[in-house]
This record gives structure tokens, sequence and C-alpha cells, in this order.
């Protein structure tokens, strides 16, 4: 009995607090559920921000890239042509010369004196000349008084042998004058062969001149040679000697170019050299042309202008040698630069710029009313400068003329995807997620 009342007394204390717990908790629900429920939010699709490009689809040359080194066409290697020792360097590599401009002064000692001693012999053989020719007048004139003599004599030898028949002088008289006359027809022999050996003797003396003058232009020619001069106005590529160095008849002493004339030389690959090559026996001419970029950043055309004539040495072809439109300052030989060579015209391409392409295949087209992208299968066919930014050359048959394709690099880039090109959405449109795209890597 005593435990039933003691339950009792338990269930009454606590059934008033769990009574009117339940019914605070009643009421609570009864005014939730009383209450007006709003509906649901729906959270709209934002749109990303890009950037689009109308394409166009046309004719286009795609540009081959190929690299090629700068050389001379008529580069010039200075020798010397006497020995003797460096006696000073005038010029350094780099250094911009005018024609006829010193580089290298030789020692002159030994070919000053080779030409004061020539020049000695010259003199003297001209006084001895002088000296012939006035020994020839006086032979001419002496020759004359010689046989006026000879006449006298043989003269004189008539009487004697006249006067001998009427016995009238001594046998010693008529042999004397016979004498005199034999001695004075031969003066008159030998004075009349000097006369007429002059003119040899003056030949003989004039081939000893002539020689010596030879010499005389040769000893010349030695000491100009021991100044280098730039046979052309050029720029100095390497100097070859020192100061006090013994050089000898060719010997390399500097070598320059000409500037104005230098050339591309650069390996095709074979299926162009193949092309161009068979162009040369139809046309007989080259029609590849393209460009380089100079160090200044201008653009220079060029021209395919010939083949090498043979394979050098480290190549596995017939070089080709590209004529520059115009000099090109800044540039020297053994530069490298990137050739862009333009090839064949592709009909239907369209060029897009690096942006615009996707996974190498593809690009997404921008769907006007659906503000929607969609991905479209495309080939590269090549690259081209034509438009200035170096492009892709695609074909797509399901692209058309006035198509926007997308051009900002999304992460996120998939078809179906809602954009809004700058330009056509107002900024303020909270649909619109101006923020920078992310970029993928």
């Amino acid at each position: 009995m005593f435990i039933v009342r003691a339950i009792w007394a338990f269930i009454k204390r606590i059934f008033w607090p769990v009574a009117i717990l339940s019914v605070a908790v009643g009421a609570f629900a009864f005014m939730m559920e009383s209450q007006e429920k709003p509906e649901p939010e729906v959270a709209e699709e934002k749109a990303w921000s890009v950037n689009a490009l109308a394409i166009e689809k046309q004719t286009l040359r795609p540009e081959l890239e190929v690299l090629t080194e700068v050389k001379s066409q008529f580069p010039y290697a200075l020798t010397a042509n006497t020995q003797s020792q460096v006696s000073d360097i005038l010029v350094q590599p780099g250094q911009l010369v005018e024609k006829g401009q010193t580089l290298v002064v030789l020692n002159n000692q030994n070919q000053q004196a080779d030409l004061q001693r020539l020049l000695a012999d010259v003199k003297d053989l001209k006084a001895q000349i002088n000296q012939t020719e006035r020994q020839h007048t006086l032979n001419r004139t002496a020759l004359k008084s010689e046989e006026t003599l000879l006449a006298m004599v043989q003269k004189e030898l008539d009487r004697q042998l006249n006067i001998q028949k009427q016995n009238l002088t001594t046998r010693t008289q008529v042999e004397d004058a016979q004498r005199q006359f034999e001695q004075q027809r031969l003066a008159v022999a030998q004075r009349r062969l000097q006369v007429d050996n002059h003119s040899h003797l003056m030949n003989q003396l004039s081939a000893q001149l002539e020689k010596l003058e030879i010499g005389v232009t040769q000893a010349r020619q030695a000491l100009a040679d021991t100044k280098i001069l730039a046979p052309i106005a050029g720029v100095i590529t390497q100097v070859h000697v020192q100061h006090g160095q013994l050089v000898s008849q060719g010997t390399p002493v500097a070598d320059l170019y000409n500037p104005e004339q230098l050339e591309l030389t650069a390996q095709l690959p074979r299926s162009l050299l193949a092309k161009v090559m068979g162009e040369r026996q139809t046309l007989g001419s080259y029609s590849l042309q393209g460009w380089i970029e100079l160090p200044a950043g201008d653009r220079q055309e060029i021209a395919l202008q010939r083949l090498s004539g043979q394979v050098d040495e480290g190549h596995a072809g017939q070089q080709a040698i590209f004529h520059l439109s115009e000099p090109a300052p800044g540039l020297v030989p053994g530069h490298i630069l990137t050739a862009h060579l333009y090839l064949s015209p592709i009909q239907q391409a369209v060029a897009i710029p690096n942006l615009a392409l996707f996974d190498s295949n593809k690009v997404f087209v921008i769907d006007e009313q659906a503000q929607r992208i969609q991905s479209t299968e495309v080939r590269i066919v090549g690259r081209t400068t034509e438009f200035g930014e170096e492009q892709y050359l695609v074909l797509a048959e399901h692209l058309n003329t006035g198509d926007r394709i997308l051009t900002t690099r999304l992460a996120n880039a998939v078809s179906g995807l809602k954009v809004a090109v700058f330009g056509d959405a107002p900024t303020e449109d909270p649909t619109i997620d101006n923020t920078v795209a992310e970029v993928s890597q």
C-alpha cells in the first residue's frame, strides 16, 4: 500500500510540468502553422563575361617558320702582300670604315730602302743614256771630219802614185801616203761603226731602264702594301694580327663586309625544297617570299634568290639563299633570325587568335539568342601573321562568316555555358559575373 502511494505521489509531481510544456509546444506549433509561408527562392544562373571575335572565311596564306643565318654576299679577307712586321693596328672588330681607310700599318724600312736603291739605279742609267746621246752626236760630227780627212789622204796617195810613175818621188813617201790612207780609212770605219751601233746601244739601255722602272713600280707597290687599306666602305669583322707580328705574303690580316650586301641562308624542309626546285625548272625563277623581324622591331620582306651550288658540311641539303628587299640596319653576319615564309594560299580558311583555340582542335561558337557557347571541331592548317599578331589558320565546315567565337580562356568552358559578350549586356545585370575569368593553364 505504501508503495502505491509513493508511485502516485511521484506521478503527480511530474505530471503538471510535462502537461504545461506540452501545451506550450502545441501552441507554438499552431502559431507557426498558421503563419503565411514564403515561396522558395530559385537561384538564377550567372553568365560569364567574355570576349568574342566575328570570323570570316577567306583565302589566306599560311606561313612557315624557318631559322636563317645572316651572311655577307661578298666578304673580304685582307692579307699581307709583303713580308714585314706589324707596326700599328688602327681598327677594331665591329668598327665601320670608309673605302681607302688605313687598317693596319707594317714596318716599311726595307721597302723604303729598296725603292731608294732602284731610284738611284734609274738615275744613273738615265745619265748613261744622256751621255750616250751626246757621244752619238759627237761621233756623227767626227765621222764627217774623218771622211773629209780620208778624202784628203786619198788625194795625197793618188798624187804620190802619179809622181812615182814620173820617178819624181821616193818609195818611202809613197809607202807613208799609203799607210796614212789605211789608217784613216780604218778610223772612218770605226767611227761609222760607233754611229751605226748607237741604235742598238740605245735599245739595250732603254730595256735596262724599263726593267728598272718596273722594279721601281714594284718597289712602290711593296711600300704601299705596308699599309693595309679598306677596299670598300664596310664593317670590320675580325683582325688576325698583333703588334710586332712578322707577316709574309698571304698572311691573313683582317676581314670586313659591306652591310648593304647581306643575305639570309636557311635549310628548307624537303617538301618545300622539292617544290622550289620544280618551280625553278618550270618557270625559270623562284616565287618563294616571306619576312623577318629586324632587331629594331621592323619587318623586312625577303625573297628567295637562289639555291646553293653544293651541300655544305653539316647540312642535310642545299641551302636556300634569300635576298633582302632593302639594306637592313642592325643586321650583322652570324645573326640567327626566324623567317616567316609564305606558303600556297588556302581557300575558306579562318584566322583565329591563340586564345580562341581549345584542346588544339576546337573552338566555341556563341549562340547569340541563347547566349550560350557550343564547341565546334576545327583542323589547324598553319599559322599566319597577315593581321599583325600570329594567328592559327583553321578549316571548319560548321563555321560560317559572321559567326562569333569565344576568345576568353575560360577554365570551365563547356558546351552550354552561359556567357555575355563584353558590350552586349549592361554591367548592372545581376546575372552577369563581371569578375575576371579564371584562365586555363
